[in-house]
């Protein structure tokens, strides 16, 4: 059916209208005024503070970064912080001073929350000298030529990925509480690393230092570091220290020493001038291999735990241990003295001693022997599997095979019970009255039904 000719008129009309409605809808299209700008300012791109000459001194909180390679002159100091809060981003370029420069970053008075990063600081009488602040921030630099300290930090401080060389000082220095980790510090003519109380050092690396490669003062923590080469000892602590993870090989002195109350664990020590580990009073030594040092494995002083540890080819003793201490699950061999050696009131348990040239176990005074084996200890028929020479020890349940002497006792008053000797130039040697258990010596164990009772065989 058509349209009439009315309804397309119609239609048309309402159409036309419905399109003027919605052109008039959009508003005028003249524009309200000329467009703004819409170009950053330069403090939007770059909101630090360039650097660009020395000396530079800051004096306002802030973050400031350096455009170039710097070099500082005689009697003048780099860039002096003389306020807290500031941020300096080397970014990447050297800070170098020439003769008789003074710092190249000094922080002057109690300054806190410094942050400086990424880039090299070398040829000044300091490095970076922070050591009057506190809770500041040294990451991914490099210290060198320094006549003094590369870098001395004050307490709470963070030091991270920085490398130390051939500073005429001590390389990585930090006051109390502070943390260091992931560095190096290499051929510096004092210590490569020193930090104070209550400090942690994780994954660091102390080389070919004049001094000593790590040092702390008590109550401190080093991990998963190594000291090597160094021209004093690797590691030395004050007490209540913790050494963990850590190795410390070919050092001028002793490997690691710690001091009182405190704890070596899973280390190892080799090749060092003096001994292994060196440890005072009542500390733990556990998990420790020792080898190859010029003097003993392991020294400790009396009411030490030694236990789970390793001393083998040592020019003197494996294993030292003072009065009322206690040797556990331990082992000693090839070493150029003897195997065990330790004081009065000790305990030796569970350890094997073996191919020392001294005795492989050797007490003196009330004492306990349980559960060893020792063999194959010779020096010139002078040494013994196990040696007591004082009075009033316990030595039972113990295997000795093929030393010149099995069980050698000095004077009387010994228990000697439940061992068992074989292959000695002379299984038991022993020198006025014991309690003694039997000694078996037949070939039908059957006949030998006392509890206590020794063989030999």
């Amino acid at each position: 059916m058509k349209l009439s000719s009315f309804l397309i008129h119609s239609l048309s009309i309402a159409a036309l209208s419905i399109i003027s409605q919605s052109a008039q809808a959009q508003g005028s299209l003249t524009p309200p005024g000329p467009p703004g700008p819409t170009m950053k300012t330069l403090a939007q791109i770059e909101p630090r503070t360039p650097i660009g000459s020395l000396p530079f001194t800051i004096v306002a909180a802030g973050s400031y970064y350096l455009t170039t390679n710097l070099t500082g002159g005689a009697g003048q100091n780099g860039i002096a912080i003389q306020t807290d809060h500031v941020s300096v981003d080397l970014n990447g370029f050297s800070l170098t001073g020439t003769a008789n420069a003074l710092k190249g970053i000094p922080v002057s008075g109690p300054r806190s929350n410094i942050s400086i990063r990424n880039g090299m600081v070398s040829g000044w009488a300091v490095g970076i000298d922070a050591e009057s602040g506190s809770h500041c921030q040294f990451e991914s630099l490099k210290f060198f030529d320094n006549t003094t300290h590369g870098i001395s930090a004050g307490a709470s401080s963070m030091i991270a990925n920085c490398v130390a060389y051939l500073n005429e000082g001590i390389g990585i220095k930090a006051d109390r509480e502070s943390t260091i980790k992931d560095c190096t510090a290499r051929g510096n003519t004092l210590d490569g690393i020193r930090a104070g109380l209550g400090s942690k050092i994780t994954s660091c690396t102390a080389s070919f230092n004049s001094g000593t490669g790590i040092t702390t003062d008590g109550n401190c923590l080093i991990s998963g570091s190594s000291a090597l080469n160094n021209a004093s000892s690797g590691i030395v602590t004050a007490n209540q220290a913790q050494v963990t993870g850590t190795s410390a090989s070919n050092n001028g002195a002793s490997g690691i020493s710690v001091s009182t109350n405190s704890i070596v664990s899973n280390c190892f020590a080799s090749a060092n001038t003096g001994s292994g580990v060196i440890t005072q009073e009542s500390c733990q030594i556990t998990g420790v291999i020792v080898s190859q040092n010029t003097q003993s494995g392991i020294v400790a002083d009396h009411d030490n735990n030694v236990s789970n540890c390793s001393a083998s080819n040592n020019m003197e003793n494996g294993i030292v241990a003072g009065s009322n201490s206690q040797v556990i699950n331990c082992k000693a061999q090839n070493n150029a003295k003897a195997g065990i050696r330790v004081g009065n009131g000790s305990t030796v348990r569970g350890c094997t001693a073996q191919r020392n040239i001294g005795d492989g176990i050797s007490v003196t005074t009330e004492c306990t022997v349980a559960s060893n084996q020792s063999n194959n200890n010779f020096n010139v028929r002078d040494s013994a599997g196990i040696h007591a020479s004082g009075t009033d020890n316990n030595i039972k349940e113990n295997t000795v095979i093929s030393s010149d002497r099995g069980i050698s006792a000095d004077v009387a008053g010994n228990i000697i019970l439940k061992n068992t000797a074989a292959n000695n130039t002379i299984n038991y040697f022993l020198i006025g009255a014991q309690s003694l258990g039997l000694i078996f010596r037949g070939t039908n164990i059957v006949d030998a039904i006392h509890p206590w009772t020794n063989f030999e065989f």
